[in-house]
């Protein structure tokens, strides 16, 4: 079979322009962010606990951390945030 010589050329360039934009291209970061997860339960003592999350989307992994109590409620069913961000629990 016999080689295209300007279809060689083609390939070679797009290789070199490729090569060339990953050698000068900036750095990608890793998406990696924490969130608080404020949560109640309806029974329980304490009801109002608090955990954080952590996702890196670079290593693929989310973790939670150990919930801390953070105050008890007769019934505790739901809570809010409030614009200055106090925390509003409705129970």
């Amino acid at each position: 079979m016999k080689s295209n010589p300007m279809s060689m050329r083609c390939a070679g360039t797009v290789l070199g322009v490729l090569g060339f934009a990953f050698l000068f291209a900036a750095p990608v970061k890793a998406q990696t962010f924490s969130r608080t997860l404020t949560y109640t339960r309806f029974f329980g003592t304490p009801n109002i606990k608090q955990a954080t999350l952590t996702y890196d989307a670079a290593a693929g992994t989310t973790s939670l951390t150990t919930p801390i109590a953070i105050t008890h409620t007769p019934g505790a069913d739901g809570l809010l945030f409030a614009p200055d961000g106090d925390l509003i629990i409705g129970g």
